[in-house]
């Protein structure tokens, strides 16, 4: 429809440039730390041992 053509024209297209990248990690350090731990847990026994590692490293 003509809706869409109006649309399409108005797309721009950008470049950016990274200049810096901070990671953001969100592992659950506002939980208590027994939940934490939990969390963990179940990670690691689904395989996912590194993130339950960094869970555990990271902690608050």
């Amino acid at each position: 429809p003509e809706m869409w053509g109006k649309l399409v024209r108005a797309i721009a297209g950008f470049e950016l440039e990274v200049r810096e990248w901070r990671p953001t990690l969100k592992l659950s350090q506002k939980k208590s730390p027994a939940e934490r731990e939990r969390i963990a847990s179940e990670h690691e026994a689904s395989g996912a041992h590194a993130l339950a590692a960094l869970m555990r490293e990271v902690a608050p």
